[in-house]
């Protein structure tokens, strides 16, 4: 991940390729129901739920989201025109492509997909089409970063009162039988906890820097409770028994991403990356065009290899043929990043500066101070 100012963050990078891989190991392995959400699927070594519940990644890239904006903010003064310059720049040539893409398919297949209405409410409503839907979640945050950034530097125990009183919406909306799941994995009323725990993440990340154990614990914890919701079934397959599970799920995701990023990003040195931590973070630069394209293929994929080539009805073949898949996929993502995303990424402007004003972090790490002196 390479910000505005020059600096790159190749460990985020890194995270941005696991979070990925979540998002295509679900659609791939789940497609024409090759692998039933009901629980008979789940795999017995607890980290793959991660795969099998691939869902998860999407809060992964909004803690990420959360994380890095209070990084690059961090001791700053945001100019606010000029960020939303840059967020589109980096998001509308991509979805134009892809929006556009989809209205062709939806011709060509007569699938009745409407997109020209699901342009005009995909600002305000999650309906646009191939993923689209989270990058209206991600606007929203654009829109309220300004107010986020103003209570983080009143009180960090602001963000946490936001993040408590998400959860205290959402206990309402299940005691009225309201669209719960539906508002928390599709809108800021679930997703608004992860953005901000990113955010505290990167304040508090001084708390979980070098702290394997803490995070192993953390990890192991984590990984136990998506390996039971997976042997439910999932938190996307109409349980009635969890769906109070709704009130807290995002929140508990959000602590343990917003952990496993502070940790990753504050306990390792990236300065001289090897060839396979180079090759992860070239899917973690992709993965925009991946998530975003995938979805055109990646079901008729499965239904292909399942039917033709080789019986992937076993959960762990599944698993190794998505990844196959995702390397596959590589080629396309790399010509779309290239052509599509890498020229308007370079017209982007610095949209910090200086602020004396602001509190300086407690400990502050040599690359916060070269983001500093960039912007």
């Amino acid at each position: 991940m390479k910000s505005s100012s020059g600096q790159y963050y190749i460990g985020l990078d890194h995270l941005r390729a696991l979070a990925v891989l979540m998002v295509f190991s679900w659609h791939f392995i789940h497609s024409h129901d090759i692998l039933p959400l009901d629980g008979s699927a789940a795999p017995w070594f607890a980290p793959l739920s991660l795969l099998t519940q691939g869902y998860t990644g999407v809060s992964l890239f909004m803690v990420l989201s959360g994380y890095i904006f209070a990084r690059l903010t961090d001791g700053q003064q945001l100019l606010y025109g000029r960020f939303l310059v840059n967020r589109a720049l980096r998001l509308l040539p991509l979805l134009t492509v892809v929006m556009a893409l989809a209205y062709v398919k939806s011709v060509v297949t007569h699938d009745g997909l409407d997109v020209p209405h699901r342009l005009l409410w995909g600002w305000l409503a999650p309906v646009l089409p191939q993923g689209g839907w989270s990058v209206t979640i991600e606007v929203h945050f654009y829109v309220m970063l300004p107010v986020i950034l103003w209570i983080a530097a009143k009180s960090r125990a602001g963000l946490l009162t936001v993040v408590l009183a998400a959860m205290a919406f959402r206990s309402v909306v299940y005691a009225l039988d309201g669209p719960l799941e539906y508002l928390s994995y599709y809108t800021m009323v679930g997703r608004l906890d992860q953005f901000l725990l990113g955010c505290l993440a990167y304040q508090w990340r001084h708390w979980i820097q070098g702290r394997h154990a803490w995070w192993s614990l953390a990890a192991i914890v984590f990984c136990g409770l998506m390996s039971y919701v997976d042997h439910q079934g999932s938190m996307l397959s109409n349980n009635r028994g969890m769906s109070s599970w709704w009130i807290f799920f995002s929140t508990i995701e959000g602590v343990f991403y917003g952990l496993s990023v502070a940790w990753y990003d504050t306990s390792f040195k990236h300065s001289k990356p090897g060839r396979a931590s180079k090759m992860v973070a070239m899917v973690g630069r992709y993965s925009y065009s991946i998530y975003l394209l995938h979805a055109f293929v990646v079901f008729k994929l499965a239904d292909i290899i399942n039917r033709k080539l080789i019986d992937i009805e076993n959960t762990y073949l599944a698993l190794m043929a998505s990844a196959v898949c995702l390397v596959l996929f590589l080629p396309v993502a790399a010509l779309s990043y290239r052509l599509i995303e890498a020229p308007f990424l370079k017209l982007r402007v610095i949209y910090t500066k200086s602020n004396p004003a602001a509190p300086a972090s407690p400990v502050a790490a040599p690359e916060d101070l070269q983001v500093r002196q960039a912007a």
